[in-house]
């Protein structure tokens, strides 16, 4: 999960796309650790990565939920004042 993220070259890629969980990583005292998966120059997980993190033992998994507090959207453009 250290190894760095390729760079795009410029070649073609594959059309399909590959959904990359969100994943933190904790220690026993607590502190945690947003971890960015290396991706190759697709934007895709590098080959290995999920076995890197298959061989963490899991002790305890959070899932997230209830509602998503969604903002007010930005008002709209306002109608230009005319001249009297």
């Amino acid at each position: 999960m250290a190894e760095p993220s390729d760079v795009s070259n410029g070649d073609p890629c594959t059309a399909d796309m590959q959904i990359v969980a969100d994943l933190w990583l904790v220690d026993a005292s607590g502190m945690d650790v947003h971890v960015q998966w290396p991706l190759d120059v697709c934007n895709k997980t590098k080959p290995g990565s999920s076995q890197a993190l298959a061989a963490l033992e899991v002790r305890e998994t959070r899932y997230l939920d209830g509602p998503i507090q969604e903002k007010e959207p930005p008002p709209g453009p306002q109608p230009l004042a005319t001249a009297p």
